[in-house]
């Protein structure tokens, strides 16, 4: 008799480990499939903003800073019209009109020189005193999901002019066959960026990129 309740006792105690076991690797596989998902989540959101950011970034360094460099008096309210109807993504620019003076001073000359008129010019996050906020459309073109903000916070002078004149060449001793010339970038900007889902302090990317022009 005492046999039989032995056996039923270590009979119970392994039927009470399979549970507890059982359970864990349950709730493990549960954990690691939530994870999953959030991480999921995360990196889909992270690459949306990316993707906004990096949009941003190209209207910027290919249409803007080359049009104002180009004409100075354009300045940043002469762009924003242009880049409304030109760029079918872009629902609004936002821009500080009085800012024109800091801005053309960041295009052209180096940070220590930049104008009076800047505040917060080198500040790393962009969203404080940004030169330039995109609006961006939705899919469907009925709300403004992402916003992105653009700041220039270091410029430094490159290794030539704006005249594209290259002085280099044409001496007596060169054949110009094979010759290897330098790249001229007249200026090097440092700027951050920062796109975000509208309304949202979760769902961002942020980037900080040097941009020789």
């Amino acid at each position: 008799m005492k046999m039989c309740l032995n056996k039923k006792g270590v009979a119970l105690i392994l039927v009470l480990m399979i549970v507890v076991l059982s359970a864990g690797l349950l709730a493990a596989i549960m954990y690691y499939a939530m994870t999953g998902t959030e991480i999921s989540g995360l990196q889909r959101k992270y690459e949306t903003s990316k993707e906004a950011s990096l949009g941003a970034i190209e209207i910027f360094t290919k249409d803007i800073i080359p049009r104002v460099l180009q004409d100075q008096a354009a300045g940043l309210s002469g762009i924003t019209g242009l880049l409304t109807q030109g760029v079918g993504i872009v629902d609004s620019v936002v821009v500080d009109t009085s800012m024109n003076t800091c801005f053309d001073s960041k295009l052209r000359s180096t940070t220590t020189g930049w104008d009076a008129s800047c505040v917060n010019a080198t500040n790393t996050d962009p969203t404080l005193n940004p030169d330039i906020t995109f609006n961006l459309l939705s899919a469907t073109g009925s709300t403004r999901p992402y916003v992105v903000n653009v700041k220039i916070i270091d410029t430094a002078i490159g290794n030539s002019s704006l005249s594209g004149v290259a002085l280099e060449g044409g001496g007596v001793v060169e054949t110009g066959l094979g010759e290897i010339t330098t790249r001229h970038f007249p200026y090097l900007y440092t700027m951050t960026v920062q796109g975000q889902l509208q309304n949202s302090t979760t769902e961002r990317a942020g980037f900080e990129i040097l941009y020789a022009y």
